[in-house]
């Protein structure tokens, strides 16, 4: 089984509360006000993932913890949520400043804003290598192709 086809938003919420503690079906189902056989359902397909187990004990209820593999699954989707968010901003910031740039260049000598007689800088200025937009708009798409790399290696 495709692990990503078992990711849905109703599995990621039962995984997630099953971080802090293990529960029986009937207080995930009070507590997600899903019905108790979708959660029995949405636990057997985790179970058969190997993200979850079953623990029954002497008592009559059952309850269902986290596995590691469940744990790592958690740490991964929130990992990838935040470099796609760090990846977007870094890629927009990338456009947005090699627009300004090239508003800048395109404005003729008339309508910039008047400068005084250039001063002769003591030290020499270098121009970087790479435009700092583009290194920016770089960075963000390794970023978000990475994302999607993560979400398809799952």
């Amino acid at each position: 089984m495709n692990i990503r086809n078992i990711f849905t938003s109703s599995r990621i919420q039962l995984l997630k509360m099953l971080d802090s503690r293990p529960y029986t079906v009937s207080e995930l189902a009070k507590l997600t006000g899903y019905s108790k056989s979708s959660i029995l359902y949405h636990l057997e397909k985790l179970s058969n993932a190997g993200m979850v187990e079953r623990i029954e004990n002497e008592r009559k209820w059952i309850y269902y913890q986290l596995t590691e593999k469940g744990r790592r699954a958690i740490r991964y989707d929130s990992v990838a949520k935040i470099m796609l968010a760090i990846g977007s901003v870094t890629f927009l910031s990338g456009i947005g400043m090699l627009i300004t740039r090239l508003q800048r260049e395109a404005l003729p000598e008339v309508a910039r804003a008047p400068v005084k007689a250039p001063v002769k800088p003591e030290f020499e200025v270098v121009k970087p290598a790479v435009e700092p937009a583009y290194a920016l708009m770089a960075v963000g798409a390794i970023l978000i192709i990475l994302f999607i790399w993560f979400r398809r290696k799952w």
